[in-house]
């Protein structure tokens, strides 16, 4: 560690309100993707097209928290990484290409799923990164077609995810 992370109070002890609000917003980004995470294994099991929109509209409500945290993590992990002097070493470097790692696949296997559902349901979506405004809704057995899916996978590589960069940031084992 740096003089900077180690040494002296202040810098010490900036350094661990920086570690707090890195983790608090980890816990922010988790409790507004849970809503996410409930909706996929909820909205699968669901054949009526208004509970499948409003399960998609409450999902959607929660990115408004959801990405911003998700910023504020990779923020709070560069400024960690500069006043832990972490840049020279590797586990640093392999929490940054999991993370990658998983918002790639996130966006592709659920994402793409929901953009699907979304349109299918009449509702806003996102398509090749741009958003769309809603078109006509498809016949009811399309958008239930459209919702099912299998969350096991997403719910996969998020955990396994976030816990190898738990471990990767607890460890430092290179």
């Amino acid at each position: 560690m740096t003089a900077l992370a180690a040494g002296g109070y202040l810098g010490g002890a900036v350094y661990r309100w920086v570690v707090f609000l890195h983790v608090a917003f980890v816990f922010g980004f988790l409790l507004a993707h849970g809503m996410a995470v409930s909706m996929t294994f909820r909205i699968r099991r669901e054949s009526e097209p208004a509970r499948i929109r409003a399960l998609l509209d409450a999902s959607s409500a929660t990115t408004g928290l959801m990405y911003p945290a998700l910023g504020l993590i990779v923020v709070t992990g560069v400024v960690l990484a500069f006043m832990g002097g972490w840049w020279a070493r590797w586990w640093i470097w392999a929490s940054i290409a999991v993370l990658i790692l998983i918002t790639f696949l996130m966006y592709w296997h659920p994402g793409r799923g929901f953009a699907k559902t979304r349109k299918a349901a009449g509702l806003p979506y996102m398509e090749a990164g741009r958003p769309h405004a809603a078109v006509p809704a498809a016949p009811d057995a399309e958008i239930a077609a459209a919702a099912v899916r299998n969350p096991w996978m997403s719910l996969a590589v998020g955990g396994v995810g976030w816990l190898l960069i738990l471990w990767l940031m607890m460890f430092k084992p290179f």
